[in-house]
């Protein structure tokens, strides 16, 4: 399975709109990996999910042990997908140019609330200055 099918197939399965990002990022995606016995991915999620939803990005969550990841009750297995598979360590935030169907970056772990929302909302700010967003 190649990246771009993936990509459907993961929005298709978790029931998410083939617009997956907000209306101001409409060529970025971003997917959680993580797994539902990670506590830390739990504290990245919990601040990930009502920052989302207030903004209005979605957010596609790869579970790597095949189970929910709390609070999101949609997820996608990343065990063997080749968009996650060069993921090494959980949690970790993947920015996927739709248009491409390639990650066009990534970070891993969650420094605490207001670093983790800085670093997504930099890293948003960097990809659309070079013309994926």
């Amino acid at each position: 399975m190649n990246r771009r099918s993936f990509m459907t197939s993961a929005l298709v399965a978790a029931g998410l709109p083939a617009a997956m990002l907000a209306q101001e990022h409409p060529r970025i995606g971003l997917i959680f990996v993580g797994a539902s016995w990670c506590a830390v991915c739990h504290a990245a999620a919990s601040i990930l999910a009502p920052a989302a939803e207030k903004s209005g990005l979605d957010i596609l969550v790869a579970s790597q042990d095949g189970k929910a990841i709390e609070p999101w009750p949609n997820f996608v297995d990343a065990r063997g997908n080749p968009l996650t598979a060069e993921v090494k360590s959980i949690p970790t935030l993947l920015f996927v140019d739709l248009a491409e169907g390639k990650v066009i970056s990534s970070f891993e772990g969650f420094p605490g609330a207001p670093q983790y929302l800085g670093m997504i909302r930099n890293t948003l700010r960097a990809a659309v200055e070079a013309g994926h967003g």
